[in-house]
């Protein structure tokens, strides 16, 4: 990429959108001081924004489900890494852009108007 393409890229809504994610991934992940998060493995949803939370929610469909579908391949002798490794990953790529999307429309449709208009404070500032 060049200099013009990062030039065009600071001034799309693609840069607003991105960076509005990450405060509000951040955030989710880091309390405030004003509240004493715990996490409690048996409600771990609780507390976690709606996009964290299906993050959380894809990232144990992979472990969990995807590993039941795509079992390691314990007769094979092969010597780098498990064969299955290889259909695991092909759905992965098969499913990451939905992954995403689902992940960034939560975040869309969730974020309070405060988060908004923190995401557009940030903005504002000159890039340096």
């Amino acid at each position: 990429y060049s200099e013009v393409d990062m030039e065009e890229f600071k001034k799309s809504p693609v840069k607003r959108e991105l960076l509005s994610f990450a405060t509000a991934m951040g955030r989710s992940c880091a309390p405030s001081l004003k509240t004493r998060y715990q996490y409690d493995p048996s409600n771990p949803l609780v507390g976690l924004s709606p996009a964290t939370a299906s993050l959380h929610g894809s990232l144990r469909a992979m472990t969990e489900t995807w590993l039941k579908d795509i079992p390691p391949d314990t007769q094979a002798k092969a010597r780098f890494g498990n064969p299955s490794f290889r259909s695991w990953h092909e759905r992965l790529v098969e499913r990451s852009d939905g992954i995403i999307r689902c992940i960034l429309d939560c975040h869309r449709l969730h974020r309070s108007e405060q988060q908004q208009s923190d995401a557009d404070g940030m903005l504002s500032y000159p890039d340096g």
